[in-house]
């Protein structure tokens, strides 16, 4: 496993929020107790997990433009919170390349989604750059 154990956490707590209907930090204390990770890191998880729930309306209007046929509530829980994240970070937070949020989505993707499932992700953030970037 290649991929940042930080956006592995991130990708989590959007899968429980998306999974049990949270709308709020809060709602994920109980997840944040399992984490094995540091007080200090968990304050920044729940930062980052605030700027996206402010900003999830925005990050799912951008990915419904890039999905065409596929419709975003359709896809898997995990699926659908992998392509959240990607589209978070490349279009909200703006601190890391496009290139290296992808990969480690798809390596992310290898591991917990379906067998083809990195394929389909892999396309549509590809797509989503191209379109984005006008690359």
């Amino acid at each position: 496993m290649s991929y940042d154990k930080t956006r592995l956490n991130l990708m989590n707590s959007i899968y429980q929020l998306d999974l049990n209907k949270y709308s709020t930090v809060n709602d994920l204390d109980g997840f944040f107790e399992t984490l094995e990770i540091s007080d200090e890191n968990k304050i920044k998880l729940a930062k980052r997990v605030e700027n996206f729930i402010d900003n999830k309306e925005k990050i799912d209007t951008e990915l419904k433009s890039v999905l065409k046929d596929a419709k975003l509530e359709r896809l898997s829980y995990i699926d659908r919170s992998l392509l959240r994240l990607a589209i978070f970070e490349i279009i909200i937070e703006q601190d890391i390349a496009y290139q290296i949020i992808i990969n480690d989505i798809v390596e992310i993707a290898k591991n917990f989604s379906d067998d083809n499932s990195y394929k389909f992700i892999n396309a549509i953030l590809g797509d989503y750059v191209r379109n984005y970037y006008n690359e």
